[in-house]
């Protein structure tokens, strides 16, 4: 979610105010802990609006804007593929009631795909307690699983 902020009608370029963003759902509520952001926005001349490229491959990294500004590149969505029991003895997958998610690399070099064992002793155990939201507990676990396994490979890469 995007949600712009713009400074004061009255601030002008290279004023700076202070800004308090307070977001709660219905589970912070109900622990009366709200996540609260503080930052101090500076005042800058207005960005010019830059057309979209071209769509295609491009090489990744930061390209420099006409007006000085970083782009950051964007991600594909990980290759994320649901295991079920019946499927656990496979040779490609080798899981048990334990596993989270086996990592394979995909053809050609092409990133990897993430196999989540959606049968998880661990998951099975939570989806047993909140069976109200048991399309949420299953999002949750997926999602969480290969988010830990990215950042997992990404340490590796750097200890390398």
């Amino acid at each position: 979610m995007e949600v712009p902020v713009k400074r004061p009608y009255d601030a002008g370029v290279g004023d700076k105010v202070n800004m308090r963003v307070t977001v709660t759902d219905i589970e912070r509520d109900t622990k009366g802990d709200p996540f609260i952001s503080e930052f101090t926005m500076v005042g800058s001349n207005e960005a010019e609006n830059v057309p979209p490229p071209p769509p295609g491959i491009r090489p990744p990294g930061n390209k420099p804007g006409g007006n000085g500004k970083h782009s950051t590149p964007v991600y594909a969505s990980p290759d994320i593929r649901e295991v079920r029991r019946a499927q656990w003895d496979d040779p490609q997958f080798k899981l048990d009631e334990y596993s989270a998610v086996k990592i394979v690399n995909a053809d050609e070099g092409n990133g990897v795909i993430f196999f989540v064992n959606m049968d998880n002793h661990f998951l099975i155990h939570e989806l047993h307690k909140a069976k109200d939201e048991a399309g949420l507990v299953k999002h949750w676990f997926k999602y969480g699983v290969v988010l830990s396994a990215i950042g997992i490979l990404k340490e590796l890469q750097r200890l390398q």
